[in-house]
């Protein structure tokens, strides 16, 4: 049955790409995102004008998997941040070691200070192995509590987000429109060199 609809799926998309102004798109995705995607210019260098915040469906009621808790105690948080940036001064109460946040569009975190020492969102997200950058946190008095929701840098599309929308009867080129606005679905009419 699954071979039958994959067979399908296959030859009723067979040759179409995505494009924005007459050329191919950078078609990036990502497991999950919470409500929102997130613009390209946030993760990486350049805005593309097609791999912007969109919406996107995802709950937890509808994805088990949506959020997850992370903890850090306060001395693993320190050895973590010394070892990346010497520079951090990291004395004191440690619920202020943390401070400024700042958020892009999607909600996402784009940067903290940490001990003075500005990081990016996905620089932190990567030192500590959060699964994407919208967290919130908190200090309990032993450690950093981490809440994290969607997984993956958030850009383009999300696969439970794209599952989401076929579920409640979407096509796919009405799911793709929704994560690369602006594009324009076209075939390939050429031939592969040999």
């Amino acid at each position: 049955r699954y071979i039958a609809k994959i067979r399908s799926a296959v030859e009723a998309t067979d040759g179409l790409y995505l494009t924005w102004a007459g050329e191919p798109i950078l078609a990036v995705f990502h497991s999950s995102s919470y409500g929102k995607t997130e613009g390209s210019e946030n993760v990486w260098i350049s805005p593309l004008p097609y791999l912007v915040p969109v919406n996107s469906p995802e709950t937890p009621e509808r994805v088990s998997n949506l959020l997850s808790t992370v903890a850090i105690s306060a001395e693993d948080f320190r050895a973590t941040v010394l070892g990346k940036y010497p520079g951090a001064s990291l004395s004191g109460e440690p619920g202020r070691w943390i401070s400024d946040p700042a958020y892009t569009e999607s909600g996402r975190v784009k940067s903290l200070k940490i001990g003075g020492v500005i990081i990016s969102g996905s620089d932190f997200r990567v030192l500590f192995g959060l699964r994407s950058t919208a967290f919130s946190f908190e200090y309990d008095g032993e450690a950093f509590v981490f809440s994290v929701a969607g997984f993956g840098h958030g850009v383009g599309m999300s696969q439970y987000g794209a599952n989401l929308l076929a579920e409640d009867g979407a096509a796919f080129d009405e799911i793709l429109a929704n994560y690369y606005p602006g594009t324009e679905l076209a075939r390939f009419s050429g031939s592969f060199p040999s």
